[in-house]
């Protein structure tokens, strides 16, 4: 396929790029969520710690909606198995249970990579995405009683 890749209408509204005459009346519609819903039962101790926070900061940057809430989900309770496996391998005894726990951690610390790339959360896929801060509207500078 020539060209650029097209990038979904909702994406170009954060970046500030988006123009209407370019929108695709067919494209994907996304809902919004207004909260976070209560994790599944199985997101527990600090995997729920990173689910409240960190879902609450992608929600108000507008990254998270209803869509990708399962993989949110999935990254939450991929780094609590991570919090879980470090615990363990600092107790292993013997060499070679800390060599199987370490390829195990590995993987999953790999996994867990790629899904925060995924949310903007790595501090190179961060500036991929920029979302447009919205000006301040100050009334008594369109008055012209600016106090200085």
């Amino acid at each position: 396929m020539r060209g650029p890749k097209i990038k979904p209408d909702e994406l170009k509204k954060l970046q500030g790029t988006f123009q209407p005459c370019h929108a695709r009346p067919n494209a994907l519609k996304v809902k919004d969520l207004v909260n976070i819903p209560d994790p599944p039962d199985h997101i527990q101790g600090f995997a729920r710690e990173i689910y409240f926070d960190t879902g609450a900061k992608l929600l108000t940057r507008g990254v998270l909606n209803s869509i990708n809430l399962t993989l949110f989900i999935s990254l939450c309770f991929v780094l609590g198995t991570i919090n879980k496996m470090e615990i363990d391998i600092a107790g292993a005894g013997d060499i070679d249970t800390m060599a199987k726990l370490m390829r195990i951690y590995n993987d999953t610390l790999r996994n867990a990579k790629s899904l925060c790339a995924e949310y903007g959360i790595t501090p190179a896929s961060a500036m991929k995405v920029h979302v447009k801060e919205k000006e301040k509207f100050n009334i008594d500078s369109y008055l012209g009683r600016d106090e200085k």
